[in-house]
């Protein structure tokens, strides 16, 4: 399935726009913290799972993913979606205490 010029710009498939909005729009929600990323998985899990089996499956092809391995991806994908949401602005990250916090900055721009 093609992708917009943005979300190639962006390096970014359907799957990962729509895990990059549910974060920031959880982010958004709760301006006055700042979350690791395991936080915002366990806050997100329900919906972070089921936009990854969502993106394993496709019109031609189903595949039977374990949940543990849906789980594991989720929260790679959760990792790379905080990063570019840095990329562009929309989350701030710092270090504190040997950990990585992430917290909103600002709108975030289209992604597709």
């Amino acid at each position: 399935m093609p992708i917009t010029r943005r979300q190639f710009e962006l390096g970014i498939d359907d799957a990962m726009a729509r895990c990059m909005e549910t974060i920031h729009q959880y982010l958004a929600e709760r301006r006055d913290e700042a979350f690791t990323a395991d936080e915002i998985f366990e806050g997100l899990r329900t919906e972070l799972l089921e936009a990854v089996h969502s993106g394993l499956q496709s019109e031609f092809l189903r595949l039977e993913v374990p949940p543990s391995l849906v789980g594991h991806m989720a929260r790679g994908t959760v990792n790379i979606a905080l990063e570019k949401l840095c990329e562009l602005g929309a989350v701030a990250s710092r270090q504190i205490g040997g950990r990585k916090y992430y917290a909103y900055e600002r709108e975030l721009p289209p992604l597709r």
